[in-house]
């Protein structure tokens, strides 16, 4: 995975599984993406406490810019470490079951806890200060309407503008210089919220991806384990298959060279017994 350029990972497709060597490099190119999501994640939780202590509005628009420009390369970051993980998960699914590919697993589920460890403590941030700036919304429209209600600040947070309800209030508030001011903070906090509950679904879509891969992957390494399973049984009843033919094979020698001794012995006893007729024959034969 190189996180400087774009990556090129086919979700579904199995990729010929890396080397050893290929394999343990891409494990730390993962790692390295997880530190860079966690710096940017930490770097977004600042500028959201910046942004809610900003009243200065040109402030406010730097500090939105920041937080868009590492949102984005979050979100980046996070795509090519989803894919990178899914990449490996297909590859381990090849591989025949031995200490390697134990080894492969167990470092592909420990980035993979580390990265929904991430993505989980990225979502409870957001969420945090997406509450934090409902809380100074309600505070801006307290301001430009004190006798606003609960459900004209519902109103407001599910509007799409969120400055309709404000507006209003500021037509009948009689303190028009503050009311506008706190109108302008509405609009951008209403905006702030807006994309941080864009950022929660797709968090939340992402962790929910990442969990589901695990389950997808389940009939795959039950197949995997029986097919392990019945790889053993078979060798183990081919070596019984092999012990006996090796035992069989061995008493047929054993048989075959005790009748070639028989065999011998009898021709050997024939012989003898032809010497013992002829010879006095022969001898009778040339006395006369």
């Amino acid at each position: 995975m190189n996180t400087n350029k774009e990556t090129d990972y086919s979700l579904g497709v199995e990729m010929i599984p890396l080397s050893m060597g290929e394999f343990f490099e891409e494990i730390d190119h993962i790692r390295d993406a997880i530190r860079q999501i966690e710096d940017n994640v930490g770097r977004i939780e600042m500028l959201h406490q910046q942004s809610l202590q900003e009243v200065d509005e040109s402030n406010i628009a730097a500090t939105t810019r920041q937080l868009e420009g590492y949102t984005a390369d979050t979100r980046r970051l996070q795509t090519s470490v989803q894919l990178a993980i899914r990449s490996l998960e297909s590859q381990n699914m090849q591989l025949p079951p031995d200490n390697d590919t134990a080894t492969r697993r167990t470092q592909t589920e420990a980035v993979k806890k580390k990265f929904m460890d991430q993505i989980r403590h990225f979502l409870q941030i957001e969420k945090t200060y997406r509450a934090q700036y409902e809380q100074r919304m309600r505070r801006q429209l307290e301001i430009a309407n004190p006798r606003a209600t609960e459900e004209d600040f519902q109103t407001a947070i599910s509007e799409e503008n969120g400055g309709q309800v404000f507006a209003q209030a500021l037509l009948r508030s009689n303190r028009s210089g503050e009311a506008r001011t706190a109108l302008r903070e509405v609009q951008e906090r209403h905006a702030d919220i807006k994309k941080i509950e864009r950022t929660i679904a797709e968090l939340a879509q992402l962790f929910q991806d990442m969990a589901t891969m695990v389950q997808e992957q389940e009939p795959a390494v039950d197949k995997i384990v029986t097919d392990a399973v019945n790889v053993r049984t078979n060798m183990g009843e081919g070596t019984q298959h092999m012990d006996r033919a090796i035992k069989s094979a061995r008493a047929a020698r054993r048989k075959k060279w005790i009748c070639l001794g028989v065999c011998v012995l009898i021709v050997c006893i024939l012989v003898a017994v032809l010497c013992g007729v002829l010879i006095p024959v022969v001898g009778n034969h040339n006395k006369h």
